[in-house]
C-alpha cells in the first residue's frame, strides 16, 4: 500500500503578515526595511490597499513625495469612494505647493466624508498659501467645529488672522489654544508676534520668554522676536547677550543685522549701525540695495559721527521695510 500524503492548500492572506511587519517596523523609525516588506507584498499582490499606502506613507515622510503620489493613486484606483488615500495625496500635492490639485483632493474627501477634519485643515492651509484668507479661515473654523480643541488648526486660525493684520482676533485665538494647552511653546510664540505687531512690547518680551523655557530648543527666528521685544524696552544689554547666542544662518542673517543695528542705534554708536542696517539691507534684498544710500555711505565714512547718526536713520528705514518683506515672503511659502 503507497503512502498518501495529503496536500494542504495554502492560503493567500495577501501578505497580511508582511503588512504588519512593515508596520511595526515603520513604528520603530526603521524606515528602509518597513518599505521593502511593502513593496515586497505588492509584487506579489499589488491591490493590497494597506501596503500601499504604508509604502506611499514612508515615502512621504523621506519626502519623497512624487513616488508616494505613485502608491497613494494605486490605492485610489482600488477604491476611490474612500477618503484615507484621497486625503493622502492632497497633503503630497500640498507639500509639492501644486494648489490645484491639493484642493481638487481635500474637495474630494469633504464630499465623501463631511466630518473629515483633517480635509477641512488641508482646504485651510492651501487657501490660505493663495492669499485667501477669508476662505481659509472658514474652513478653519468648520474643522474647529469638529474638534474644538485642536491646537494646532487653532494656531493656523490664528496665523492667518495675523495676515490680516487682524490682530485682536488672532490674539482671541491664541489665548484660547494657550487655555486648551499651557505646555506648547508655539501658541506663546505666536501670541509674541501679535503683541510685537501691536507694539505691546512688554507682553511680548513675556510670552516669548514662557516659549523658550517650555522649548529651549525653539526656532532662531523666536529668540530673535524676544531681542526685539527687549530692545525696544530699552534693555539692550539681555538683548545683546541672547543675540550673541543665535546661530547666524543666511535666511536670519538680515535680521540678525538688522536687530544690531537697533542695538548700536539706540547705543548712540551711529557707525556701528549703519554698517549694520546696510548688512540687512544688502541681504534682504539679495545684492539688489539703494544706489544713493551706497554713495552716501561712501561720503561719510571718514565723516564725524552726526553724519553717521543721519545716515544711520536712512539705513534703518531701508532695512526695516526690507527685512519686514523678506519675514512676510517666508512666512507665505510656509
Amino acid at each position: 500500500m503507497t503512502n498518501f500524503t495529503p496536500k494542504v492548500k495554502r492560503l493567500n492572506t495577501g501578505g497580511q503578515d508582511q503588512v504588519k511587519l512593515g508596520v511595526a517596523l515603520q513604528k520603530q523609525g526603521r524606515m528602509d526595511e518597513a518599505l521593502a516588506q511593502f513593496k515586497s507584498v505588492l509584487q506579489d499582490n499589488p491591490t493590497s490597499m494597506r501596503a500601499n499606502l504604508g509604502a506611499g506613507n514612508i515615502e512621504f515622510k523621506q519626502k519623497h513625495y512624487d513616488e508616494a503620489l505613485v502608491y497613494y493613486q494605486a490605492a485610489i484606483r482600488l477604491d476611490p469612494l474612500k477618503p484615507m488615500p484621497i486625503l493622502k495625496a492632497g497633503k503630497a500635492y500640498l507639500k509639492q505647493r501644486n494648489w490645484d490639485k491639493a484642493l481638487e483632493q481635500f474637495k474630494t474627501v469633504v464630499s465623501l466624508d463631511p466630518k473629515a477634519i483633517q480635509a477641512y485643515t488641508g482646504l485651510g492651509q492651501v487657501l490660505a498659501r493663495q492669499g485667501n484668507y477669508e476662505q481659509a479661515i472658514q474652513e478653519f473654523r468648520k474643522a474647529l467645529s469638529l474638534d474644538p480643541r485642536l491646537l494646532m488648526i487653532r494656531i493656523r486660525l490664528a496665523q492667518a488672522y495675523i495676515d490680516q493684520e487682524k490682530l485682536a482676533e488672532a490674539a482671541s485665538e491664541l489665548k484660547t489654544a494657550i487655555n486648551i494647552n499651557p505646555q506648547k511653546w508655539i501658541s506663546y510664540a505666536e501670541l509674541g508676534r501679535v503683541y510685537l505687531k501691536q507694539n505691546n512690547y512688554g507682553a511680548a518680551s513675556e510670552v516669548l520668554r514662557q516659549a523658550v523655557e517650555l522649548n529651549p530648543d525653539v526656532p532662531s527666528g523666536v529668540r530673535l522676536s524676544l531681542v526685539e521685544a527687549l530692545i525696544q524696552e530699552n534693555k539692550l544689554e539681555e538683548a545683546a547677550t541672547l543675540l550673541r547666542e543665535v546661530p547666524q544662518t543666511k535666511q536670519l542673517a538680515p535680521r540678525q543685522h538688522k536687530l544690531w543695528g537697533d542695538i548700536y542705534h539706540r547705543q548712540g554708536l551711529h557707525r556701528e549701525a549703519t554698517e549694520a542696517y546696510r548688512a540687512a539691507t544688502l541681504l534682504a534684498a539679495e545684492g539688489d540695495t539703494d544706489s544713493d544710500i551706497m554713495d552716501n555711505l561712501e561720503t561719510l565714512e571718514d565723516q564725524d559721527d552726526d553724519g553717521w547718526e543721519e545716515l544711520a536713520e536712512s539705513y534703518k528705514s531701508s532695512a526695516d521695510s526690507l527685512v519686514s518683506e523678506n519675514r512676510k515672503g517666508r512666512r507665505r511659502m510656509r
